[in-house]
Formats: structure tokens, sequence, C-alpha cells
């Protein structure tokens, strides 16, 4: 996921606090911005422990009596 140090940052200057003529990230940024990531570890888990099902593929019809059934040869 390279888009996460991206969204970090993003929060991170998004929730500033002023020291002196600077403004640095806030405490509250730094809380934020690992939940987030935790938050998006935890459903890429979820994600991939729980893979989508798909439908079995059925099963072949049996032959119907009278049908011509191509056999092998070994069945003789």
């Amino acid at each position: 996921m390279p888009e996460l140090p991206a969204v970090a940052g993003a929060i991170l200057a998004g929730m500033t606090t002023r020291f002196g003529p600077a403004e640095l990230p806030s405490d509250d940024g730094f809380r934020v911005a690992p939940a987030i990531g935790g938050g998006a570890a935890l459903v890429s888990f979820l994600i991939a422990f729980f893979p989508p099902r798909h439908a079995r593929a059925a099963a072949p019809a049996p032959a119907v009596r009278g049908e011509s059934v191509p056999f092998t040869a070994t069945e003789r």
C-alpha cells in the first residue's frame, strides 16, 4: 500500500499546533495516523483471510439410456 505514507503525511500536516513561529504536527496527529494505518492493515488481513468463494462447477449430467457414450480402451 504505497499510498499509506502519503495519507499519514496529510494527516500530520492537517493536525498541527503552533510552537513559537513554527507549526508542528500535534500529538493527536501522531495518534490518528497509526490508528488509520492499523485499521488499513486489519481490513487487508480480513480480505486476505476470508477470500471470496466461487460456486463449484456442476458435475456432468449422467448419460441417458440409448445415448452413445464415449468409452476408453480399458472399459471394453
